[in-house]
């Protein structure tokens, strides 16, 4: 019998047995991505099935071909946001793909041609660098320059470099031979990059031959200093909005992999995704569903039995994310079943060397095993660590019968036997490090251990080496397997272990700055039972819902709630509100209504203003405006005085007063908020005291210029106080105005004005109304080419981010281009897309829109019945729920079906009915549309009647410069002269 300590050193980390058709596939789907066919796929299986493994062969197999290997691990304890992509990004060098820094200030910026002479430079004004140093960054640059062009010998199709300066960096971008060079302070980010490349792609070749033309160059230098001049590069985030920064993060991460993978392509492997936090599940959807035409790989694994729990009404983050994932077919999923008894003689030769085992004894082996690697290998161990299988001449073979040996019936015995060999402080070692979690750091150890530096590592060392129950990485130690973790950490009674959480909670404590480790600290206190946790708790809620992590804050405050006293008022206000405000991001209103309302109980009558605030603008969110209007009333009697809070309430009864029509009252209560914002000299609510009313009696009330002045107020205050989201919204409203107005050409100037402000934030959803705004405008004018492109840029936007309501909007206004470019198939296809989307999601609005556009299509193709059908669908909807702003419009589309069926004086009854709400409204567009309704429904009746129709029809068309428009109203008087 060998004797423990003369064990022969043994891997135990034999080749991949079993999974030959795995491989073959995700090789593969690796073909595919070589080809710029981006994938996502997920390997699920149980725990020890081989999945990780599986995924480090094929690595292995790839690492040639690949320009980049991203590896993250997530952890069961971890709880901080994106925590494995930050980890994974990091450990690639990549950290700055998911920095939280602001952007980089730009502080000059140079064109360069292929010889290294800068054509064109912009250096900011306020620069306090010193000019010779300035001096020696343009020399920088020049140099490298010229050493880079040496050494390629030619031109480099797309190339970005990084010289280090001091403080500095310079970014030298090459498209083509032609290049920019940035200097920057700060973190260089992804959107940069892109701009960078962007602007030389737009110069295309004009200066492959330069002659030394300042004319050219004066046509170029303005896209040089908008580097400067563009509030996107001045070292600041232009608004302080979560949302808005998670979309950036992520869409950084997106450049990032998207530049990676142009040249080779990039893998992104996470690995345990059952532990995963929503966040990083999101970022990972976001990942997949915007790399399907990139050399990007997406790898993942999970265990299927983690994620089948529920947690407790909702299912397991992972499962929604797949079910959403699954719906837009974005990853394939391999799963792994446990070895069939043909590989285990196999898979033992591979793993100990050569064998001369009896038929029995390798099926005795696979019983016990059943099949599973992780069981398979422990059972391995025990053999050949207590002398039943030998080595004879370096072959080996068993010593008496398998029956005649004791081999636990699970993993966790097995592993219980490697822990027996364990020396000294080696298990208690183990132990601590199992409380800290599946990674942890020698740092942590040492201090909660109070034990010597130097005996801690030599002991970590030999646990590593001689026992492979833990590796080393990067200054961390994680488990080699989590069972081992587990049956250590399972090991220990209920006392014991929340004991070892509260020293470890008390060593971050002391080695760490508490906002650094908020998360861990509150983790290890909650696990200790110690009310600590909760002031931590609620410090990590509020982190996460201010990084617009939702259901990391819900679950930080809920954990907070449940640890906290009943007479803990105070703290108890801050958890309620906390999640209140987080259900109310996320849509969940009647949960929202139920936290705020709790907290309510515990607020301070004085306080209660913002509350109640909150409260009515749920009620809003839910189309309750009665709900909503009583609880603005509470919140303006709690208030005893006039100060911002009441503005803001204010703002909720106005626009309540405003959804019920009444309009005046509206007004006169935003005109109040407006004096009293005004007397506070409060910049911010006078600003949307201006918006309120100029929006009102702008676009509701159809006193065009009234709105448009109280909205360029607005504008002067938002510029004065450098408020961005306002201003664009300003910008945006009048553009609508002007729209309204029939003012094309200067909604359209509003609109880009818009559109370039929420370009600079990064404002995805802002970003994609304009679009549609523009498109719109350029359908009126006839542009149908530009409007389809602006529609589809928008709808690409909003496939980006998954907003189906967006979604919905830009397929509807599609089909309406391709019904006027006579594309029928087209128009049609997508309107019903339109209609089916609009009721799966229930959105009212769309569904009357869609309902509409269908009757108008089916008129088109002369099937008035068809057409009749949906257009007294549309008007049921709209009379059901009151939107007036559609009654015209759709009684229109109406009028139109009976004049197609040959019931003349039934849409002459219904067109006149809806003429006169629209003259009502002052809606220049639709009165000409029912005008020139009404003169086809009287041409041939009466043409001296159908022509007065036209004629009104053209003057407002021409008015408004409509081109297709006009076309239609001059052939159609043309065929009555």
């Amino acid at each position: 019998m060998i004797m423990k300590e003369e064990m022969p050193e043994i891997s135990f980390q034999p080749e991949l047995i079993g999974r030959e058709e795995e491989m073959d596939r995700l090789e593969e789907l690796w073909d595919d991505v070589q080809k710029g066919k981006g994938q996502t796929v997920f390997i699920s299986g149980e725990a020890g099935i081989g999945k990780t493994r599986l995924v480090e062969e094929f690595l292995e197999k790839i690492e040639d071909h690949a320009g980049e290997i991203i590896r993250g691990a997530c952890l069961v304890e971890a709880l901080q946001p994106l925590m494995p992509i930050r980890k994974a990004l990091r450990d690639a060098d990549l950290y700055h793909l998911i920095s939280e820094d602001p952007p980089p200030r730009v502080i000059s910026a140079y064109l360069i041609d292929e010889s290294g002479m800068v054509i064109a430079r912009a250096e900011r004004e306020e620069s306090h660098l010193d000019p010779d140093i300035f001096a020696s960054m343009l020399n920088a640059v020049e140099n490298f320059m010229d050493d880079s062009l040496s050494m390629m010998g030619k031109k480099d199709a797309d190339k970005l470099d990084t010289i280090g300066y001091g403080e500095y960096d310079i970014l030298v971008q090459t498209v083509e031979g032609l290049s920019l060079a940035t200097v920057i302070e700060g973190t260089s980010n992804e959107f940069l990059i892109e701009d960078m490349r962007e602007t030389l792609l737009e110069m295309g070749d004009r200066f492959d031959s330069w002659d030394g033309d300042m004319g050219e160059v004066d046509e170029v230098k303005p896209k040089i200093e908008w580097f400067i001049e563009s509030r996107k590069y001045k070292g600041e985030f232009l608004v302080d909005d979560p949302e808005i920064k998670q979309e950036n993060l992520f869409d950084n991460m997106l450049l990032g992999l998207q530049r990676l993978s142009s040249d080779r392509p990039v893998v992104l492997f996470l690995d345990d995704l059952q532990w995963a936090d929503p966040t990083s599940l999101k970022a990972l959807h976001y990942l997949s569903r915007n790399t399907t035409d990139d050399k990007v790989l997406i790898l993942g694994t999970y265990r299927e039995e983690d994620i089948i729990k529920e947690h407790g009404e909702e299912p397991h983050p992972l499962k929604k994310i797949l079910r959403e994932m699954g719906r837009g077919s974005l990853f394939e999923e391999i799963e792994l079943e446990r070895l069939d008894e043909s590989t285990i003689e196999r898979f033992i030769e591979k793993t100990l060397g050569e064998v001369d085992l009896k038929d029995k004894f390798v099926r005795e082996v696979y019983k016990e095993s059943e099949g599973n690697p992780l069981f398979l290998l422990e059972v391995l161990r025990l053999l050949v660590g207590e002398g039943h299988l030998v080595r004879d001449d370096d072959v080996w073979k068993a010593e008496g019968t398998i029956d005649h040996v004791h081999i636990p019936s699970k993993v966790r015995d097995l592993v219980v036997r490697r822990l027996e060999r364990l020396m000294g402080d080696q298990r208690e070692i183990l132990e601590w490090g199992s409380v800290v979690g599946e990674e942890f750091k020698s740092d942590v150890l040492e201090e909660a251990m109070q034990i010597n530096r130097m005996e801690l590592l030599k002991n970590l060392n030999k646990i590593e080496k001689a026992h492979n129950l833990i590796y080393s990485l990067q200054k961390k130690y994680k488990f080699d397997h989590s069972k081992i973790r587990w049956v250590l950490y399972n090991g220990m009674n209920e006392e014991l272990r929340q004991e070892y959480h509260r020293i470890v909670a008390e060593s971050y404590e002391e080695l760490y700055d508490s906002d650094e480790k908020v998360e861990q600290i509150a983790h290890h206190f909650y696990k200790a039972e110690d009310k600590r946790a909760v002031e931590y708790f609620l410090d990590a809620g509020d982190k996460a819902r201010e990084r617009h992590a939702n259901e990391e804050a819900q679950r930080f405050y809920n954990s907070a709630l449940s640890l906290m006293e009943e007479e803990e008022t105070r703290r108890s206000v801050r958890v309620h509100q906390g999640l209140g405000d987080v259900y109310e991001t996320i849509g969940k209103y009647d949960e929202a209504l139920v936290h705020y309302k709790e907290a309510l109980g515990g607020e301070e009558e004085r306080e209660k203003g913002a509350l109640y605030r909150k409260i009515a603008q749920v009620y809003i969110d839910k189309g309750d405006y009665e709900k909503a209007s009583e609880y603005a009333e509470k919140g303006l009697s709690s208030k005893p005085e006039e100060d911002t809070e009441m503005c803001r309430l204010l703002t909720k009864k106005g626009w309540v007063l405003m959804q019920w029509g009444e309009n005046d009252r509206a007004l006169e209560v935003f005109e109040k908020g407006e004096k009293i914002a005004e007397e506070l000299e409060e910049k911010k609510a006078k600003a949307e005291a201006l918006h309120n009313i100029g929006t009102l009696v702008g676009i509701q009330k159809s006193r065009y210029q009234e709105g448009i002045e109280k909205l360029e107020k607005e504008i002067e205050i938002r510029k004065d106080i450098d408020e961005l989201r306002g201003l664009s919204s300003a910008y945006n409203n009048i553009g609508v105005i002007y729209s309204k107005l029939g003012d094309i050409d200067k909604a359209i100037d509003y609109f880009e004005k818009s559109l370039d402000i929420v370009d600079d934030i990064g404002q995805k959803r802002s970003i994609s109304l304009s679009y549609i705004n523009l498109g719109e405008m350029k359908h009126d004018k006839g542009l149908l080419e530009e409007a389809l492109d602006y529609y589809e840029r928008s709808l690409e936007i909003k496939r980006e981010i998954a907003d189906k309501e967006g979604i919905n909007y830009c397929i509807n206004y599609m089909g309406e281009v391709y019904r006027d470019m006579g594309m029928m198939d087209k128009a049609l296809s997508y309107h019903e897309d339109s209609l089916e989307m609009a009721e799966d999601i229930k959105n009212r609005d769309m569904l009357i829109q869609s309902l509409y556009s269908l009757a108008e299509d089916y008129l088109k193709i002369s099937e008035a019945d068809t057409s009749l059908s949906y257009s007294k669908r549309a008007l049921d909807e709209v009379e059901e729920i009151g939107l007036k702003r559609f009654s015209s419009r759709v009684k229109r589309v109406h009028g139109m079906s009976y004049r197609e069926k040959g019931s003349s004086d039934r849409a002459k009854e219904i067109l006149e009915e809806a003429l006169e709400e629209t003259l009502e409204r002052k809606e220049k567009k639709e009165i000409g549309k029912i005008n020139y309704e009404l003169g086809k429904l009287w041409r041939g009746e009466n043409d001296e009647k159908a022509e007065e129709h036209f004629k009104t029809a053209y003057e407002e068309f021409e008015d408004m410069n409509m081109g297709l428009w006009l076309e239609r109203t001059e052939e159609a008087l043309d065929s009555i002269s």
